[in-house]
């Protein structure tokens, strides 16, 4: 069985900008595992342990999406933290731009994933990128509002692939591996 997601990437001068802002964050303390920058992306779907055939079809499925896809283009908006400012757990940085087509190719594929057997996702999808995880003791509440109140000055990136990640879970965190690329038909219509 292969752990595995699904995901898209910003620009390497996005990833750069990200990186920079996260040694700013660093005040929240050392109870925050910041994300590797290798590792920073935006899931579309998390596929949970797949067999070869199943990883098989969804490549199938992601070839033909793609074909009927045109790149679009975002940019980073405001941080976020998941569930909320009581309870943090996950710091993020959301998405601007294009985010109705984002929306509709991440729909084509939860439907079409579906369609096929694929477990669906039960919560609203929400664009965004991982950057942080806090683990343990919260920090205080002005160090988060610090981190809610940053901005992020970063170009546009055009999305043009998909990627089939394959996950492996270490102690050190973990270790993403690129299993298939998908890229978009700039000449679609979508």
């Amino acid at each position: 069985m292969v752990r595995s997601f699904l995901a898209i990437n910003l620009c390497p001068d996005a990833n750069d900008a990200i990186q920079k802002a996260m040694e700013q964050w660093r005040v929240l303390g050392k109870r925050v595992k910041w994300v590797k920058p290798a590792n920073i992306h935006c899931t579309l779907k998390f596929l949970g342990d797949l067999t070869p055939l199943q990883l098989d079809r969804v490549s199938e499925s992601l070839d033909i999406i793609t074909k009927q896809t045109n790149p679009f283009n975002l940019e980073l908006a405001r941080p976020g933290i998941f569930p909320h400012l009581k309870r943090p757990r996950i710091l993020w940085l959301g998405l601007k731009g294009d985010i109705e087509r984002l929306q509709l190719f991440q729909d084509l594929i939860e439907n079409d994933l579906a369609d096929k057997g694929f477990e669906p996702e039960t919560r609203p999808f929400i664009p965004h990128i991982t950057v942080g995880r806090i683990k343990g003791r919260v920090p205080a509440k002005e160090k988060l509002e610090f981190f809610l109140k940053s901005t992020i000055s970063a170009p546009i990136s055009t999305i043009d692939k998909i990627q089939l990640y394959q996950s492996t879970l270490t102690p050190s965190g973990p270790i993403y591996k690129i299993l298939s690329t998908h890229n978009f038909n700039k000449y679609a219509n979508l």
